[in-house]
């Protein structure tokens, strides 16, 4: 796996590309060569923004789409992620939920375990302290998303959220 963060790279990808859905499925090419992870959304991350604006790798579209109907009690649930990613940019449920707490629990059952996944990062895409949109990258490996990882994820997030924004207006 390739550890050098090329932001000329992504800065490209966002002057390039035609539409959002087009950025947004390059960005996840981007992202699977500085971290490993097997399913994959781009989105504002709110029911009230449809879905068609998203970009899915390696979730069930139509398990996505059932699970619409819950994404005000899922975002209860990543709450303590979003919390820390507002501070961070990006928050893995190991760093922002303890093993075995409740709120891990119900982190694993309404959200992980649906979607056969076993850990969570989120990545906050955020212009003049407004998350614009957000990734997030899930693994069926509990112990993924490093220290490494996580600090190329930080160290381009910024130029992510310009390119997002560049395409949704």
């Amino acid at each position: 796996m390739t550890c050098r963060v090329d932001l000329a790279a992504l800065a490209r990808v966002a002057a390039t590309s035609a539409t959002l859905r087009e950025y947004r499925e390059q960005v996840l090419d981007r992202l699977r060569t500085l971290v490993r992870f097997d399913a994959a959304l781009i989105h504002a991350l709110s029911p009230r923004v449809p879905l068609s604006t998203a970009v899915v790798r390696g979730i069930e579209p139509a398990a996505l789409a059932r699970s619409l109907a819950r994404w005000d009690e899922l975002g209860d649930v990543l709450s303590p992620l979003r919390q820390l990613a507002n501070q961070r940019l990006v928050a893995t449920a190991a760093e922002a939920l303890p093993a075995r707490s409740p709120a891990r629990r119900r982190l694993d059952s309404l959200v992980l375990r649906p979607f056969g996944q076993r850990a969570l990062c989120i990545l906050h895409l955020v212009i003049q302290q407004r998350v614009v949109g957000a990734i997030v990258l899930m693994s069926r490996r509990e112990a993924a998303f490093s220290a490494a990882e996580v600090a190329r994820l930080r160290r381009i997030a910024p130029t992510l959220a310009i390119g997002d924004a560049l395409h949704q207006g």
